[in-house]
């Protein structure tokens, strides 16, 4: 009896199950609380669906393999060189395409309509994705960076709201660039560097079109942005400064290409961002302003006094002064 009982213990094996449905498949999940593991075929996925395949009795589609030659085959060997590289990879190609990952403003609904009739699964006829077809995403990437270079290229309609000098022109050719001149620009725009790049950067992105934003406001925003960095005559936090920081983060998005996983909503934040971050800056540091106790500094309660009045005075530009309000045409949701 009692050598019949250890044969059970030792043979047993205490498993917990699971099982769910997400897309009209089956998953489930399978947990060895103690012992060595069964070397039994690794459960994949079984569809809801009827289909062909090699499945045990309960439908659920099995590998031939063992657990070890799939994570064998699927994993890269740690040592590699590429190894990072490749897990990298994976990270990013894995997870399901989505029509939903794509933001609706992003792609022409045109466009939108035949990748979704295209590239989408038709759920439950298909158990694996062919090899050679293409992936939703990538398509995707591939339509969204043909808009984007054609924006950035395109003269809009807007650009009669602002005249350019040729001598701007020939420097904003080298916009993209990282050793983009900023005081050359400067020179060449009569101290006006932080109005050619601001707007140019939001015409290139499409962003006076895609919001609405009225170029008159547009103009007389810049003009007052302008005006602030030039208040306390700061010799670094001046409109330079301001319109330097705003082409490098035109550089970071273009050349690193979050360009194409950003919304235009976001985009637009981030440019704003830039050229309003140091606005009617002092020249002196927050503790300066802390230590002698000024008017700004009792504002703002000693917390990050400077950056919540760049933040504040640019903003009130806007609430203050309707033919300024740049986004007035934003809806509630775009706005918060």
């Amino acid at each position: 009896m009692t050598e019949r009982t250890s044969k059970k213990k030792t043979g047993f094996k205490k498993c917990r199950s699971a099982t769910f449905s997400i897309d009209g498949f089956s998953f489930t999940i399978v947990a060895n609380e103690g012992g060595e593991s069964h070397h039994r075929p690794l459960v994949r996925f079984a569809p809801v669906t009827p289909c062909t395949g090699i499945t045990d009795s309960k439908g659920i589609l099995m590998d031939p393999r063992s657990t070890e030659e799939i994570l064998a085959d699927e994993l890269p060997v740690p040592d590699e060189p590429d190894a990072m590289e490749k897990t990298a990879i994976r990270r990013l190609v894995d997870p399901e395409d989505e029509l939903s990952d794509i933001q609706s403003d992003s792609v022409p609904s045109e466009v939108r309509d035949w990748l979704a009739s295209t590239f989408t699964r038709q759920r439950g006829l298909m158990l694996r994705r062919s090899e050679d077809k293409p992936r939703f995403r990538s398509i995707v990437h591939a339509v969204q960076a043909g808009i984007f270079v054609e924006r950035m290229y395109r003269r809009t309609s807007n650009m009669a709201g602002l005249s350019y000098p040729s001598n701007v022109v020939t420097v904003l050719k080298q916009v993209d660039m990282w050793s983009f001149d900023v005081f050359a620009l400067n020179e060449a725009s009569g101290d006006h560097a932080l109005k050619f790049v601001f707007y140019e950067l939001l015409t290139r992105y499409d962003l006076i079109n895609r919001f609405k934003v009225p170029v008159s406001a547009l103009i007389s925003f810049v003009d007052s942005l302008e005006v602030g960095y030039s208040k306390y005559k700061n010799p670094y936090h001046n409109l330079m400064h301001a319109a330097d920081v705003t082409q490098t983060i035109h550089y970071l998005l273009l050349k690193t290409g979050m360009v194409h996983w950003l919304t235009e909503l976001e985009i637009f934040a981030i440019i704003f961002a830039a050229a309003i971050h140091d606005f009617e800056h002092t020249g002196t540091t927050n503790n300066f302003h802390i230590q002698t106790r000024s008017d700004t500094a009792m504002l703002y309660n000693d917390r990050a006094v400077l950056e919540n009045h760049h933040v504040s005075a640019a903003y009130r530009l806007l609430q203050d002064d309707d033919e300024m309000n740049i986004l007035s045409n934003l809806s509630k949701d775009d706005w918060r």
